[in-house]
């Protein structure tokens, strides 16, 4: 779809700018084309001649059917103005086709070389991809080293916290230690005595 989307953008550029202004891709329209070898919408007739010039020329013939039909209706796929006329024309009246078009559009096919063309876009396809691909891993290396920076912070934020709390305990260690023996005594028992036999706070005792 990318080379008969290159050959109408370098030979029926005005054509080219209206599809892609409806943004109507080649994608949308030339799929059926393509996969069935025309046979899916047009004339018996039509298709056999095309698959007697697939066996004599290959895959190419297939291009040069689609960018002559589309040449061909120009014209009047300029003047269908939204989205749903061009795709219902082009679905339905190109493939319409009489004795006379066949054989105008066979002949034409005939006489036409792209393969230069075509052997260049498909290298363009092949560098635009591997460049995609490349752009994907750069960001997924991106994201990865993103991530890998917020777990170093996360894990320099907990050593913080951990250095922090052993302080405070060596803190309340020596504060404890510097009480007097008879303080430190009754600030445990007081402790016991909070806590209960059981190790759970004992309720206030209610006031009458």
């Amino acid at each position: 779809m990318y080379q008969l989307s290159r050959l109408l953008h370098d030979y029926h550029r005005g054509l080219y700018a209206h599809l892609e202004e409806q943004e109507i891709c080649p994608s949308l329209y030339a799929a059926p084309w393509f996969l069935t070898l025309f046979a899916s919408q047009f004339p018996l007739g039509f298709v056999s001649r095309i698959f007697d010039f697939l066996f004599i020329q290959g895959t190419e013939v297939v291009f040069k059917v689609a960018l002559f039909l589309l040449s061909s209706h120009e014209e009047e796929i300029m003047e269908c103005d939204s989205f749903e006329t061009i795709v219902d024309y082009l679905k339905t009246t190109i493939p319409t086709m009489t004795e006379a078009q066949m054989e105008q559009t066979i002949a034409k096919v005939s006489e036409m070389d792209i393969s230069k063309q075509l052997h260049e876009y498909e290298v363009e396809y092949h560098v635009l991809q591997d460049e995609a691909a490349r752009q994907k891993i750069q960001t997924l290396e991106t994201n990865v080293e993103g991530f890998l920076s917020r777990e170093s912070k996360l894990k320099h934020a907990i050593r913080s916290l951990e250095q922090e709390r052993t302080y405070y305990q060596k803190s309340a260690e020596r504060m404890r230690a510097s009480l007097p023996a008879d303080a430190a005594a009754a600030d445990v028992e007081m402790t016991q005595i909070k806590a209960g036999p059981n190790g759970k706070a004992k309720p206030a005792a209610k006031k009458p």
